[in-house]
C-alpha cells in the first residue's frame, strides 16, 4: 500500500508518516521496485495502535517502547501521565486566574496592565515590606475599581505582619463595597480571618457591608462583638442587634461598649422599653456579676427608674448600692 493510500485511509498526513519512518516508529515493511514506501496490512495495524496511544500524552519514543516491549509497566506510565496532566492543568488554571485578575481591573493601556501585574507579584511573592508598599501604592490606580481586590483580600487575610496588614486593610476600605464580595467569600474561615474581615467591613459604609456584618452577629463572641458594635454605630437598630448587645452585656464581652451603644440607641433612635425588657429578662436568675453589669447598663438608659428600683432590694449589697446610686443621680 503506497504512502498516499495509507494517509487517506488512516487520516495521518503523509508528512507525519514520513516522520514516523525517519524515527523508526513505523517503517514500511518493504519498498517497491521504484523505491516507494510499501505498507503491509501489519504496518497499517501498527499505525492504528500508534494513533490510539498518542492521545494519552506519550512521546513518540514511549509509544514505540509500549508497542515493542510487552513487559513495559503500563500502569506506572499512565499514572505518571496523569500526574503530569494534573500539573499542566493546575499551571494553566493559575495562568487563567492571573489573566482574569488583570483583565477584571479593566486596564485601558499596557501601563495599567503592568501596574496591576507588579502589584500582584508583590502581594504574592514579595516580603511583608513589599506587600505593605503595594497596598500604599494603590492610590496610583486611576480608579478604585482598577485595584486587584481579590488579591488584596487574599494577601490581607494571610499577612503575618501587622503593619502590612494595616496597609492592606486601608486599601480595601478605600476600595469600598467592591471589596465586600471578596471578603465575605472567606467568612467561614478561622477566627483570625473572620476578625480581620469584620475589622475591614466595619470601615466600609454601605448596604452590602452592613448585610455582611449581620451574618457575624451569632458567631463566637470575639467575632460577634466587633460586628455588633460596628452595626450599632450605623442606622441599624433591629431587635436582633439589640439582643446581640444585651448578650454582650450579660456575657461581659466588651460590656461597657455594648451598654454605651444601648444608651445611645435608646436616646436617639428607639424607645427604651424593649431594651429594658430584654435586659431584665437576661438578669432573671442570673449570677451576681451578670446582674451587676445589667444594672450598670440600665443606668445608661432613659426611663429605666422602675427597672433599677427592682434591684435596690437585690440580695447582693453591691448590686443594691449600685442601683440606688444610679437612681439618685
Amino acid at each position: 500500500m503506497r504512502i498516499g493510500e495509507v494517509s487517506d485511509l488512516s487520516g495521518v498526513s503523509v508528512r507525519m508518516l514520513r516522520h514516523y519512518d525517519r524515527t523508526g516508529l513505523l517503517s514500511p515493511s518493504q519498498r517497491t521496485s521504484t523505491d516507494y514506501r510499501d505498507y503491509s496490512p501489519a504496518d497499517l495495524g501498527r499505525l492504528f495502535r500508534i494513533e490510539a496511544l498518542r492521545p494519552l500524552g506519550l512521546t513518540l519514543a514511549e509509544v514505540g517502547d509500549a508497542l515493542d516491549d510487552p513487559t513495559m509497566d503500563a500502569a506506572t506510565v499512565l499514572d505518571r501521565l496523569r500526574q503530569e496532566t494534573r500539573d499542566r492543568i493546575h499551571a494553566e488554571q493559575e495562568l487563567l486566574a492571573h489573566l482574569t485578575e488583570v483583565s477584571d481591573t479593566g486596564p485601558a493601556t499596557w501601563e495599567d496592565a503592568l501596574r496591576v501585574t507588579a502589584m500582584l507579584t508583590a502581594l504574592r511573592e514579595g516580603s511583608s515590606r513589599q506587600r505593605q508598599a503595594a497596598a500604599l501604592q494603590a492610590t496610583a490606580f486611576p480608579t478604585q475599581d482598577q485595584q486587584p481586590v481579590a488579591a488584596l483580600v487574599a494577601s490581607y487575610l494571610e499577612e503575618p505582619d501587622e503593619n502590612a496588614a494595616g496597609a492592606l486593610r486601608w486599601a480595601l476600605v478605600r476600595a469600598g463595597e467592591d471589596a465586600v464580595p471578596a471578603l465575605t467569600a472567606h467568612a467561614d474561615g478561622p477566627e483570625k480571618v473572620q476578625r480581620r474581615i469584620v475589622e475591614t467591613l466595619a470601615g466600609i459604609d454601605g448596604e452590602e457591608s452592613t448585610a455582611a456584618l449581620k451574618r457575624f452577629l451569632h458567631d463566637a463572641p470575639e467575632i460577634a462583638a466587633p460586628a455588633t458594635l460596628a452595626l450599632a454605630r450605623r442606622s441599624v437598630h433591629t431587635t436582633e442587634l439589640i439582643s446581640a448587645l444585651v448578650r454582650m452585656v450579660a456575657a461581659g464581652t466588651r460590656d461597657t461598649d455594648a451598654a454605651d451603644a444601648l444608651g445611645r440607641i435608646t436616646t436617639e433612635h428607639v424607645p427604651p422599653e424593649p431594651v429594658i425588657t430584654a435586659l431584665l429578662a437576661a438578669a432573671e436568675n442570673a449570677p451576681t456579676p451578670v446582674r451587676l453589669r445589667i444594672v450598670q447598663a440600665l443606668g445608661d438608659l432613659p426611663d429605666a427608674g422602675t427597672a433599677l428600683g427592682r434591684f435596690t432590694a437585690d440580695p447582693d449589697p453591691t448590686i443594691a448600692r449600685t442601683a440606688g446610686y444610679l437612681l439618685d443621680r
